[in-house]
């Protein structure tokens, strides 16, 4: 029996320490503090961020609402509200693609077009390819197949976001069949949150039970074809992901927070050794992402997490395949620019 005790007992975190001088010191000022903080991702890497937050604004606030109650401090709200993402693409990353998820019936059409004029609005003021749009879908909803079919037809996003602690709904469940079956069709990958963290007292169900490895290998099993990414390496059972990585060719996972550190350890926390090895040994399966900017720490630290050969000692063929290679690969993102995006004005 593990002495650990369980993440949900432990949220919600508090705030990161500011790490301007003590009399400056304060929420407000963190906020600030991390939006100006000069770090830059190096012009030697290519860096695509593959699993960025976009929300309408009254949608992204009750987020906030959310995470601040029962997860942690969200640092990057000032950042958000003044530029959305462009933060990252002025700060070296070539590439963001964008998430959003419906928690209800009714409101996937309109997120999907909102998703849509992002992107396009990104991509005119940077002047070239910087953002890939995913799109949304309840599962259960009425004409969800043909949400669907719009958005990939007609708004060009590719790819579906669907998230089992928010959508209440697990994995293998009949009413999911539809999506992957459309996805399959249009040869769509869908970024799924099914792993069990991080879990709340908040939600309608225990997201311990709505999750399990068990029920991806269901669902890859009878759709095989179906391309699936498992965000946050599907926290706490990555080791269970990992060993269907070897059975399952079409499953991927995402990196996004599992680098932070900033997570106490809990039942099922890899270790530095465990992360290296998995990551070495899958490098054309693992894709990096930040969740900016729902996070309560600098937005870069993962990325100097991932490249620091004293925690994890990546080749550098990994490292590339991690930071740009596989998103590119799972959403058809081309004409990726040698250089950082110019600062937006």
């Amino acid at each position: 029996m593990s002495s650990l005790k369980s993440l949900k007992s432990l949220l919600p975190l508090p705030p990161v320490s500011c790490t301007c001088s003590a009399d400056q010191a304060s929420t407000r000022c963190l906020q600030r503090h991390n939006q100006h903080d000069a770090f830059h991702i190096p012009k030697t890497h290519r860096v695509i961020d593959a699993h960025v937050h976009i929300f309408p604004p009254k949608l992204m606030s009750a987020v906030w609402r959310f995470f601040d109650s029962y997860y942690w401090p969200v640092i990057y709200k000032d950042a958000y509200t003044d530029s959305q993402v462009d933060l990252l693409l002025d700060r070296g990353i070539q590439h963001v693609v964008l998430l959003q998820y419906a928690h209800k019936d009714g409101i996937a059409r309109g997120l999907n077009e909102y998703m849509n004029a992002t992107v396009k609005k990104m991509n005119d003021k940077y002047g070239r390819n910087v953002a890939t749009g995913l799109a949304t879908v309840m599962p259960g909803e009425p004409e969800a197949k043909e949400i669907l079919e719009e958005a990939f037809t007609k708004w060009g996003l590719m790819g579906v976001k669907l998230h089992s602690h928010v959508q209440v709904i697990a994995a293998n469940d009949p009413k999911m069949d539809p999506i992957y079956i459309a996805c399959t069709a249009h040869n769509k990958p869908v970024l799924l949150h099914a792993g069990k963290e991080p879990n709340s007292t908040a939600y309608k169900r225990d997201a311990h039970e709505l999750c399990d490895a068990s029920y991806i290998e269901d669902v890859l099993s009878r759709h095989p074809n179906l391309r699936l990414c498992i965000p946050h390496m599907g926290w706490n059972e990555t080791e269970k992901y990992v060993k269907l990585l070897q059975k399952y060719p079409n499953l991927y996972l995402d990196t996004t927070m599992m680098l932070s550190e900033i997570f106490p350890k809990v039942e099922g926390t890899p270790t530095h050794a465990q992360l290296s090895k998995w990551m070495s040994e899958n490098s054309t399966r693992i894709l990096y992402g930040t969740d900016f900017p729902n996070i309560s720490y600098s937005w870069y630290t993962e990325f100097v997490n991932l490249c620091d050969r004293q925690k994890y000692d990546l080749e550098e063929e990994v490292l590339q395949r991690i930071l740009y290679i596989n998103a590119m690969e799972l959403y058809g993102i081309e004409n990726l620019a040698d250089m950082a995006a110019k600062p937006s004005l």
